[in-house]
């Protein structure tokens, strides 16, 4: 369904494109940041079952690195946040997830705007396959903070903390960012993103944490990814400078889950012990699922720098992989910060196992 198929709405802004979408029905709008007020809504009427919810990306007006998408359905307890990155699509559909109707046959599906300034969203077509509800799973799924996927720990000092984590209201991916001061060698405060609803036949994932633009200034943001399977496991370090990126996504690369297996991104506070004080922001996003081919020859299309970032692994050989920066003025101060964690099935580079493609 789409623009011209019933059970499809609008709420403020949003401009059409001719001949451009699956059906030439395309919808576009800006980003407007921490706060949505665009959103479009999908409300099918469905036979009583599972399907699988895909959305198409077009060819234009579409690059946000990860437009956020809203399914609530009957297979989970509280409403899935997932994402697709728009900028590395074009022309074709991205998976969502297996999700379930209610007893009506009705399911939702709503886009917003909620994303950095600076690129655009697109509503297209989003298309209902049935699938059995044995396969009921979420394919991308952003963690953000204070939603239930996220742990913190650490001492609570009692001027308004969390664990040692604070509120930093309309900062980071939707206005949910916490922080925390950094420095050291050994971790006080941490923050744990444990993505729920992936499918159970497991797959490769691409992991990647959210970096705002407010609060985020250590340069070497511990972020520990752990899988872990029926039979055993293995884990990855990754170090993110967190100067170095402003409203922009870091890679932690691509992991492999087996069957029945798990995976987890718990970021820290250590980091440079001199220098001044530095602070961690924490506002991170996994996301799973698999992602098409890259979009060319758009020039309004721009993928999102990365930081510098410094892998070391645990039962797989250490690495380390610089990548380019984005330098950014800051005050003397240092902090890290916690925001969204998205995992992504089939994309990155996945270590240790083979049967994984990497990404071009």
């Amino acid at each position: 369904m789409d623009a011209g198929t019933p059970g499809f709405g609008t709420a403020d802004v949003w401009y059409a494109q001719a001949n451009h979408e699956l059906r030439g029905n395309e919808r576009y709008t800006h980003t407007n940041g921490v706060t949505a007020v665009s959103t479009a809504t999908y409300r099918p009427v469905l036979p009583v079952g599972c399907y699988l919810v895909e959305a198409f990306v077009p060819d234009n007006y579409s690059n946000s690195p990860a437009a956020l998408y809203t399914v609530t359905d009957s297979a989970f307890s509280t409403p899935t946040l997932a994402d697709v990155d728009q900028n590395g699509a074009t022309n074709a559909f991205a998976p969502l997830g297996v999700f379930q109707s209610d007893a009506s046959g009705r399911m939702t599906v709503t886009i917003t705007d909620q994303n950095p300034t600076g690129a655009y969203v697109a509503a297209d077509a989003v298309k209902f396959t049935p699938a059995s509800c044995s396969n009921a799973a979420r394919m991308s799924t952003v963690v953000d903070p204070g939603g239930p996927d996220l742990a913190l720990a650490g001492l609570t000092t009692g001027d308004g903390d969390d664990h040692g984590w604070y509120r930093r209201t309309g900062h980071g991916l939707r206005g949910n960012e916490r922080w925390t001061n950094a420095g050291g060698t050994t971790s006080v405060s941490t923050a744990t993103y444990s993505p729920s609803g992936l499918p159970r036949t497991g797959g490769c994932v691409r992991v990647r944490a959210f970096v705002p633009d407010n609060y985020a200034s250590n340069p070497q943001a511990g972020y520990a990814v752990a899988v872990s399977g029926p039979s055993g496991g293995y884990g990855l370090l990754v170090r993110v400078s967190q100067a170095a990126l402003t409203n922009a996504w870091a890679d932690l690369g691509g992991y492999n889950v087996p069957a029945g297996g798990t995976i987890k991104v718990t970021v820290n506070d250590t980091g440079p012990a001199s220098g001044g004080p530095a602070w961690l922001s924490r506002t991170a996003a996994l996301s799973r699922g698999g992602g098409p081919g890259r979009r060319r020859g758009q020039a309004w299309a721009r993928s999102q720098p990365q930081s510098p970032v410094t892998r070391t692994s645990w039962a797989v050989a250490s690495r380390n992989t610089p990548e380019p920066g984005v330098a950014r003025a800051r005050a003397s101060a240092a902090r890290t910060t916690a925001a969204a964690v998205y995992a992504d099935r089939s994309w990155g580079k996945c270590r240790r196992f083979t049967n994984c493609h990497p990404v071009q």
